[in-house]
């Protein structure tokens, strides 16, 4: 509200207040008024119009003879189109017009005409300082609307300070009750400038010499003003002027040049110098010294005799303030050099804070993701001791890795072990079941628990208990469930239906799990005895066989989860049959820690996961930075010849190597620092797609210190990188060479430089040769035959009886109206396998081999609906009721077995004999990047678990599909209507790698970006530096194509060492990587070649601009150039 009254008051003064430039006043009051409405949040929708009032307040002021046209109203179309604009494009187009305001500025400057020390060129410097830092808090702005608010106060500050501008320009008269007393200190103090030579210092100020002078900054101003009747600068600048015009006439000081003279004489600008000697002397410094042979000196000049030196104050000025002050003024001066170098430079400070910036932004959004990864399950308060039971089983020689375990091993461990574990907990393979409340019905994923699941897992409960589950017709939903079901009504006590079956009460509700824990997406958590009752597992032939339950322990506060996992390594063995004992189980524990990053085994050792895609990236990251850093280290030591003078005379007036050091630091830091603003731009405008790309959540911690101290961590460490060789480097220049002219750029100089070039494209290079085999790997797989024809096929879940028990009607309704061709139902999609079963045998079998078989119990018509194929027998027919005892066997099967004519065979299933009469080629029912597993196919004899339907390809897929729920919203209304394709559902299957492809493609993208950025800057500053030898070679005779390969051929030399260092490199690392795929393809001798090709072209074609352009270049003008 403070702002709103504030902001309202000066925009109503400005408006209405009779005074000069109202016009102007008027511009900046509707600007205020744009801001603070939006800061009230009255009326945002104006904001477009915020950077055209800035613009045309600062034209106003500029250029007030300029009037306003029509033509001008277009600035403020945008204003039309609010509704649709995106609050960053609007923030964007203010800042554009705040830097074209800038612009306006800098023309006022340009085309007044040189006056005495410059003081009409601050008639708009406070402006100018306002309009900077309205650019950079609308850039943060961006990021957090609470900068609107520094937004307004700046504004609010520039019309205070119109508002209380003078209207009058009349000055109050100075009030001086004893002039002769100034004018008799102002004689002591020329004196005491005079003969300690201060004038010499080119940082001298007001304050620096008051201090010097041991009196107060404001008493030295009233001496100077009314006693000596002029400003500081023109008095100092006196004393100048004839210092460098006594040096002129000085014949020891031939040897120095007219600009050496006047930098030992204080000056510290040419510009300065060249402008003050000719307004106190009427001619120009060279005009002067060419005047001495022919004249005497100008009579304004002569040399007084000096007084005796007069000190003010007895003593010396303590020793603490000149050093602080020089330090101050030290600073001051290496950051106004550094902006000054990046002003003149525009194409290398483009360059090099481009780069430096998408690098950053590299690595902060490769931060965030990695931070994202290991992060992952830590939502869980007991996240260090919680673990889950794994088995290890030995299958034919191969270790294989269990995730999921007996039920009556939970029990087993609580009695054995209870020590060691504060809680033990059962939990079934969440999956999708159908919940209902009366009409509405939804599907939704779930888990049963055992009643300690909840508390080991510490779930947020927002109403109930955690251990409510106790009660087998009790339920726990999440917060998002809850209000699917009953909005803002309270859910306690309400009851659901699960499958159409139970009545359960909700117990409890939970906070929704994030999506970075591994139960993400769990809808709801039921009773694990009614799971235990509904499924008779107390009843089963085999308990202690397969693995239906995951199973999570939580260890005691003072246990080891290394000597846990052997004190219960031999547990299954103590309960296993002999015949299923010989695979050797032996169980251990995976920390929640590894759940998500290490998730992957083999041969029985955690190999990795997603761990080898966090350091990858990490190490992506890190290169890409790194590209960019040797950007800025190459181009700023490339501009050594033109930096060699700026150290010599820094040398030769006293610095330090020390100190040189620490101004190119300081340049660093200030090119890093501008990088680091504009990488927090990139990062916040690309994070969607980045979202998009990796399948993430992720977003800025903009309110967390440890952010803004990483930032500045990784800002610190980039300035040390780039920074480090250049400061080195040009440090270490000799004053005497320099100054010379003796100094020149040997060979060896730039050997640093070709090797950190070759070093950027090896490291881009082997990104490019990464991209390409992961890609061709993606492609490789896709082409591998997966057996059966998944076009047009649909695969819809049963969770009811009424499904299985409709399916003659439902088929015959669908197929009767064009809608589908076949129909059949199997316990999963053909991309999946149902389960695995060691009950096969078969004749003349090893005994010592162990069995590993997928099963899956299929209907009639099943092979004519996904259109498998077979490479000896037939399918499942009607018309053979023997085929009740008959088995279909895949190929995979037939060579595990050793069988040369498997349909003159007979298999055995736990002891049944069953008929082989058919194998199919085999059908790719896991990854594809593994081997084929071996299959058996019996006839269902119970419900399946799927429904697959064959699309009439005569109808749409959507009015198919829309045909097809309406019949079973008829056949079976019990169930919500859910489908999958199963051709994108088996696409799925290769979403990770391709992840990983889009990404190394981006990646491998910017590193070449960035690359050719440094080598175009590499190729202007070399151009720029052999203009002569170009020039002359012209003259001589050479063609332009003569001068593009003399131009060109060391840095292709460059790119051919970088392809073959990084060739080795690239091939070691991907053929490592194909090793982790069981079906993979090579690396291919061709993919080297292509890579090659490219990058060469890519080089020639970057520094192709420079060669050409400099090769046709007239050389008249190169030659004539100093």
């Amino acid at each position: 509200m403070a702002t709103l009254f504030s902001g309202f008051t000066l925009a109503l003064l400005l408006a209405f207040a009779k005074r000069e430039g109202q016009a102007a006043n008027l511009l900046l009051s509707a600007a205020l008024t744009v801001i603070v409405l939006k800061t009230g949040g009255l009326s945002p929708i104006l904001l477009p119009a915020l950077g055209p009032l800035l613009y045309f307040y600062v034209r106003r002021m500029t250029l007030p003879n300029l009037q306003f046209a029509r033509k001008d109203i277009l600035h403020f179309c945008p204003l039309l189109v609010t509704y649709w604009m995106p609050g960053w494009l609007v923030l964007i187009s203010v800042v554009i017009y705040i830097y074209l305001s800038h612009r306006l500025i800098q023309h006022f400057y340009n085309r007044l005409q040189p006056v005495l020390m410059d003081r009409p060129r601050f008639a708009f410097r406070r402006l100018d300082q306002a309009l900077y830092l309205l650019g950079l808090l609308c850039l943060l702005w961006l990021f957090n609307d609470a900068w609107s608010f520094a937004v307004a106060f700046v504004l609010i500050g520039v019309a205070a300070e119109v508002v209380l501008k003078l209207d009058s320009s009349m000055q109050p008269a100075t009030a001086v009750t004893d002039r002769y007393d100034a004018k008799e200190k102002s004689r002591r103090v020329k004196e005491a400038v005079a003969a300690n030579r201060f004038y010499e210092d080119a940082e001298l100020t007001l304050t620096t010499l008051a201090a010097k002078l041991h009196i107060h900054p404001h008493d030295l101003s009233r001496i100077i003003n009314v006693g000596m009747e002029k400003n500081f600068n023109d008095f100092i600048n006196e004393f100048r002027v004839r210092e460098t015009a006594r040096k002129m006439r000085d014949p020891a000081n031939g040897h120095l040049t007219l600009l050496g003279i006047a930098y030992e004489s204080g000056f510290n600008s040419q510009r300065t110098f060249n402008r003050v000697f000719k307004e106190m002397t009427g001619k120009t410094p060279a005009e002067y010294k060419n005047g001495l042979k022919k004249e005497l000196p100008n009579d304004k000049l002569a040399i007084s005799s000096h007084l005796p030196p007069v000190i003010l104050r007895p003593g010396s000025p303590p020793n603490w303030a000149a050093v602080k002050l020089n330090r101050n003024y030290m600073i001051r001066n290496y950051l106004k050099i550094a902006w000054r170098n990046l002003i003149n430079n525009k194409i290398l400070s483009l360059i090099n804070i481009g780069g430096l910036a998408v690098g950053m932004a590299v690595v902060m959004l490769i931060s965030l993701w990695i931070l994202d990864e290991v992060s992952f399950d830590k939502y869980h308060n007991n996240y260090r001791h919680i673990a889950q039971v794994m088995q290890n089983v030995n299958i034919n020689g191969e270790v294989k890795t269990s995730f999921h375990q007996p039920y009556p091993l939970a029990a087993e461990l609580r009695k054995n072990y209870g020590s060691d574990f504060k809680s033990v907990a059962m939990s079934t393979l969440p999956r999708d079941y159908i919940l209902a409340l009366s009409d509405k019905k939804l599907n939704e994923q779930g888990t049963f628990m055992e009643a300690g699941g909840p508390d080991l897992f510490t779930l947020n409960m927002l109403k109930g208990r955690r251990d409510a589950i106790k009660d087998p017709s009790s339920i726990l939903i999440s917060a998002s469930t809850a209000k699917a079901f009953f909005g803002n009504e309270d859910p306690m006590a309400k009851v659901l239906k699960l499958n159409n079956l139970d009545n359960l009460k909700v117990a409890g509700v939970y906070a929704d799990l994030p999506e970075s824990t591994t139960l993400a997406g769990l809808a709801f958590i039921g009773c694990w005895d009614r799971y235990a009752t509904n499924y008779r597992l107390s009843g089963m032939r085999e308990p202690w066989g397969p693995g239906i339950v995951n199973l999570y322990v939580q260890l005691a506060d003072n246990a080891d989860i290394g000597k846990v996992s052997l004190k219960i390594r031999d547990e299954m063995l103590r309960h296993l049959k002999p015949l299923s004992a010989k695979t050797k189980p032996a169980l251990f524990l995976q920390p929640m820690s590894k759940w998500h990053l290490y998730r992957e085994f083999k041969d029985g050792k955690n190999t990795g996961g997603q761990i080898q895609y966090v350091r990858l990236f990490g190490i992506v990251g890190v290169f890409v930075l790194l590209l960019a850093c040797i950007n800025f280290m190459n181009l700023s030591t490339a501009r050594s010849e033109k930096r060699a003078r700026e150290v010599g005379i820094r040398k030769a007036i006293g610095s330090s190597r020390s100190q040189l050091i620490q101004q190119f630091y300081g340049e660093s830091v200030l090119c890093v620092l501008l990088a680091f603003l504009a990488a927090l731009l990139l990062a916040r405008l690309n994070l969607p797609a980045f979202n998009q790309l990796a399948a993430k959540q992720i977003i800025i911690p903009w309110n967390s210190p440890a952010f803004w101290l990483a930032g500045i961590g990784l800002s610190l460490v980039t300035a040390i990188i780039t920074g480090s060789y250049p400061a080195l480097y040009l440090s270490s220049f000799k004053p005497v060479k320099v100054l010379k002219g003796a100094f020149r750029v040997g060979r060896l100089a730039s050997a640093p430089r070709k090797v950190l070039v070759v070093l950027q494209f090896t490291v881009s290079i082997v990104l490019i040769i990464g991209t390409i085999v992961v890609i061709r790997q993606i492609l490789f797989a896709k082409d591998r035959p997966i057996g059966y024809n998944q076009d047009r096929l649909v695969a819809i879940p049963i969770r009811t009886i009424e499904l299985h028990q409709h399916f003659d009607a439902i088929k015959e309704v669908l197929a009767s109206n064009g809608t589908i061709t076949e129909m059949a139902e199997a316990d999963a999609p053909p991309n999946k396998v149902a389960g695995t079963t060691n009950g096969v045998g078969w004749p003349g079998q090893d005994p010592k081999l162990d069995i590993n078989f997928g099963q899956e119990d299929i209907s009639y018509d099943y092979g004519k609906t996904i259109g498998w194929e077979f490479s000896a027998g037939r399918d499942f027919s009607r018309s053979f009721l023997s085929d009740s005892s008959a088995v279909i066997i895949n190929q995979a099967a037939a060579d595990f077995m050793l069988m040369k004519k498997p349909t003159e065979n007979h298999l055995t299933f736990f002891g049944q004999q069953f008929k082989i009469v058919g194998v199919t080629k085999d059908i790719i029912n896991r990854s594809p990047y593994e081997q084929v597993q071996p299959m058996v196919y019996f006839l269902a004899k119970w419900p399946g678990g799927c429904l697959l339907l064959k699309i009439n390809p005569k109808m749409s897929a959507g009015k198919a599909i829309s045909n097809i729920a309406s019949v079973l919203k008829t056949e079976n209304p019990q169930q919500p209507f859910e489908y999958h394709f199963v051709d994108q559902e088996y696409a799925k299957e290769f979403g990770n790698e391709e992840r990983i492809s889009k990404l190394a493609t981006v990646f491998a993208g910017l590193a070449i970006f960035i690359s050719c950025l440094g080598l175009f800057g590499m190729a202007s500053f070399m151009a720029e530096q052999r203009v002569k030898e170009i020039g002359i070679r012209k003259v001589l005779g050479a063609s332009v194509f003569s001068l593009w390969q003399l131009l060109s051929k060391d840095f292709a030399i460059l790119v051919f060492i970088s392809i073959i260092i990084a060739s080795p490199v690239a091939y070691c690392f991907m053929h490592n990587w194909l090793r982790n795929y069981q079906y993979h393809t090579d690396v291919a001798w061709w993919i080297f070649i292509v890579t090659a090709i490219g990058a060469i072209s890519i080089t020639l074609i970057t520094i192709s601009f420079q060669s050409i352009k400099s090769a046709l270049a007239n050389p008249i003008k190169s030659l004539k150039t100093e």
